[in-house]
């Protein structure tokens, strides 16, 4: 559910004067402060293998590159696995913006986000398309997780980033709730979602972070995500086909975990 974008926090480029005044910057304009400086994700790409790559961000990561699902930016990775991707700006992106108050109805998910400023729009995503030779290799995603789950139950918290554009400034906020039954493990999925945060006009970061609980051979399992705003940071992304490395040691933790993401 590509809605909604958080906030990715601004490096200042002056200190505040003796008086209290705002940062101002080297041209003596004080900064605004519902604007976004973030223009490049710069990360480290784990297991990246031999060979020169490319990474590539889709308009929508999760559907194959077409004429209507184009590559909006793309880099080269280093021999390291060091990237830096150059955001695409507000000319790129404006044909896919969507509203980020809209009220959700559909069979699995209800609920409404809300946002104060009436018409902002967003652009968000979570993950990379890793390519050679123009071919597809892997989906990259920023995440980790933390398992205490013991011989009976499950916990499992999985955190990842996500990085959003918003046309204007705004406060979202919001919530929704979402129920699957998955058709390999006939466990239903009980997942909910809440929003709360103050977003820039420009790109942002937001920290994504779920927590998975249920009874070991259970019929269902409960999945509740936050979503809140973030710092910008280098990050480490590592290869979707490598997921049973986040403690996702499972078949039910697995599918869940791939349901919960397919509505945010």
């Amino acid at each position: 559910m590509k809605t909604r974008m958080m906030l990715g926090v601004v490096a200042l480029t002056a200190v505040l004067s003796a008086c209290g005044g705002p940062a101002v910057t080297g041209g003596g304009m004080p900064a605004d402060p519902n604007v976004s400086t973030l223009s490049t994700l710069n990360g480290q790409v784990s297991g990246l293998g031999n060979g020169v790559a490319t990474l590539e961000l889709l308009v929508d990561n999760s559907r194959q590159k077409s004429a209507s699902n184009p590559v909006i930016a793309k880099t080269q990775v280093g021999a390291s696995g060091a990237f830096g991707l150059k955001l695409p700006g507000a000319t790129a992106l404006d044909s896919y913006l969507l509203p980020v108050s809209l009220t959700i109805s559909t069979a699995q998910c209800s609920g409404e986000l809300t946002s104060s400023t009436p018409g902002a729009r967003s652009f968000e995503f979570a993950v990379l398309d890793l390519t050679r030779n123009s071919i597809y290799v892997d989906s990259l995603l920023n995440v980790s997780a933390e398992d205490q789950s013991d011989s009976t139950t499950y916990r499992v918290t999985v955190t990842g980033r996500r990085w959003a554009y918003l046309d204007q400034a705004t406060t979202m906020g919001g919530s929704y709730a979402c129920q699957d039954v998955d058709a390999d493990t006939a466990t239903t999925i009980n997942s909910t979602y809440h929003w709360n945060s103050v977003v820039k006009a420009g790109w942002n970061v937001q920290t994504e972070t779920t927590v998975f609980t249920g009874q070991r051979d259970g019929p269902a399992l409960t999945a509740e995500t936050t979503v809140t705003t973030a710092a910008d940071a280098p990050t480490t992304w590592i290869r979707a086909s490598s997921l049973t490395t986040l403690s996702l040691h499972d078949n039910v933790l697995r599918s869940a975990a791939r349901l919960v993401r397919s509505h945010l």
